[in-house]
């Protein structure tokens, strides 16, 4: 009698841990799913990018203005897509590890030809940007910012954190 109650036991616990282990590995899917989508995102800005912008990145061209309308608008969509990201992250849907390399290259866009010039334009527009704005007020440490306040905790059980990270 006490070993089938000690297998059973023993079965049910197992199969809790299964079916908890099973729901944290499809969450880190998701997260990666999510993940993916938005890097297609980013590399689908960069192949419609005229070669220009890409070329003067680190040192702008003389004039510094951004005139081309398709490069305006794809600086937008950029601009855009890093807020999507940044809104994503506080939900909880970007891993610890893909924020930290997100987080540092929007900052480092943002101080950089042809981004700059467009977001000085628009950053002051209400109702938009808002996670932008708060990531260029950490802008000497921008791994500091993250919008995802939730604890070790709760992120590890969301699949946004390894067990033994950081």
């Amino acid at each position: 009698m006490f070993e089938a109650v000690v297998a059973a036991a023993s079965a049910l616990v197992l199969g809790i841990i299964t079916v908890l282990h099973h729901n944290l590995e499809a969450r880190r899917v998701h997260v990666r799913q999510f993940e993916d989508f938005h890097l297609a995102r980013y590399w689908k800005l960069l192949d419609e990018c005229p070669y220009y912008a890409l070329a003067y990145c680190l040192l702008p061209p003389p004039n510094e203005k951004v005139s081309d309308d398709d490069l305006k608008k794809g600086a937008i969509l950029y601009l855009r897509l890093c807020e999507s990201q940044c809104e994503m992250r506080r939900r909880g849907e970007v891993s610890d590890h893909t924020w930290s390399a997100w987080v540092e290259r929007m900052a480092g866009w943002l101080a950089r030809w042809p981004i700059k010039p467009v977001w000085e334009e628009v950053k002051g527009s209400q109702g938009q940007f808002g996670n932008l704005r708060e990531l260029e007020h950490t802008f000497y440490e921008p791994t500091g910012y993250d919008p995802c306040s939730r604890s070790k905790f709760w992120r590890w059980k969301r699949g946004l954190r390894r067990y033994r990270e950081g």
